[in-house]
């Protein structure tokens, strides 16, 4: 029977089972684990003394017997003093074999958390479960696309995502930066990077991005949700007038990416944004007099924008719709209405989300 995917999920009862097949042991497996491409691996909260250590087991074993796997996927509980050494060797062999392409790591206390939920302050880092992986150059040389969800990478773990992953083409990044630095110095090449998503970074103001879409000379496409830190002083402000005349301008030196999507971004994080060119545009914002006000600002607003993309009317006798159509039209620019948020937000509650 062929299965390209496999779920194997660990629950509090320690009872595991196989998405498609259920057996009461996880060291039989229902399936042909040749056929096998993708894993998502779930773990719950660790158990105490050798029934822990049994399901780890399990689970090595299985993976050991896919050696076919394209796509890894661990979703966690992070939980102090839990030992996942053995788990963590078997990734990693994984990984240096060159088989993986795509690597996911995700907290399942962080995704399951509101966003403004004290619990996420909490949640313990597990630095040995990420140094294992990102902290080894021959782990990651394989890897096309990241994806980490998680909370507070700093120091030492974030210099191992710069240094490291020069070679991957996608980029997720959610939550995890609050801590470091983000000059791009620091960066290796990532002369491969098509795709960078950035969402609830701290560190990641509006300026921080433009600057990477400089350096990133591949970029394609961005996604910015609800990252920088307004409230902070040290948080950048709005570009100086002319800033499109500059030799130095984003529209000079690189092709316009091939879409943007930026939420819930204030009036002179937009003012930034800006100045990245790309031809499809998603602003998804409740407030479209915020869009209006930044494409007014300077006619080389989101140099080479063809389509620009809104959330759907929330009330359509607002003058602003129409002063954005007029302004989209004087521009040759497309307009829709369609744009979708993937991170609800305190700012807009709106019928739509």
């Amino acid at each position: 029977m062929a299965v390209p995917e496999l779920d194997i999920h660990h629950v509090k009862s320690g009872q595991g089972f196989i998405k498609g097949r259920y057996d009461d042991s996880l060291t039989r497996i229902m399936i042909n684990p040749e056929y096998v491409r993708s894993v998502r691996i779930h773990l719950g909260n660790p158990l105490s003394g050798d029934l822990w250590s049994n399901i780890l087991e399990s689970i090595v074993l299985i993976l050991s017997q896919c050696t076919k796997i394209t796509k890894l996927a661990l979703y966690y509980e992070p939980w102090y003093g839990a030992n996942y050494s053995i788990l963590i060797n078997q990734i990693v062999r994984m990984l240096e074999r060159g088989t993986i392409r795509f690597f996911g790591l995700y907290s399942t206390c962080f995704m399951s958390s509101v966003r403004w939920k004290q619990k996420w302050d909490s949640e313990p880092v597990p630095n040995f479960l990420f140094n294992a992986v990102f902290g080894l150059s021959d782990c990651c040389r394989y890897l096309k696309r990241v994806e980490i969800a998680m909370d507070g990478i700093e120091g030492p773990e974030l210099s191992n995502i710069q240094q490291n992953l020069s070679s991957i083409r996608s980029l997720t990044i959610v939550r995890a930066w609050k801590e470091g630095d983000f000059d791009r110095t620091k960066w290796a090449s990532y002369q491969h990077l098509t795709r960078l998503h950035l969402a609830y970074c701290n560190l990641a103001h509006a300026n921080v991005v433009v600057d990477l879409v400089g350096y990133f000379q591949l970029l394609e496409e961005l996604v910015w949700d609800v990252s920088g830190d307004a409230t902070s002083d040290s948080a950048p402000g709005p570009p100086k007038p002319g800033w499109s005349d500059l030799p130095t301008a984003l529209h000079k030196i690189r092709n316009p990416l091939r879409s943007v999507h930026f939420e819930h971004a204030l009036d002179w994080e937009l003012c930034v944004l800006a100045q990245i060119p790309a031809v499809e545009v998603t602003i998804a914002h409740s407030d479209e007099t915020r869009v209006e006000n930044v494409l007014n600002l300077e006619d080389k607003s989101f140099f080479g924008m063809k389509i620009l993309r809104v959330l759907p009317y929330r009330d359509r006798s607002n003058d602003s719709s129409d002063r954005l159509e007029d302004l989209c039209n004087s521009r040759k620019v497309v307009l829709l209405r369609d744009a979708m948020i993937h991170y609800p937000c305190v700012c807009c509650h709106n019928p739509y989300i």
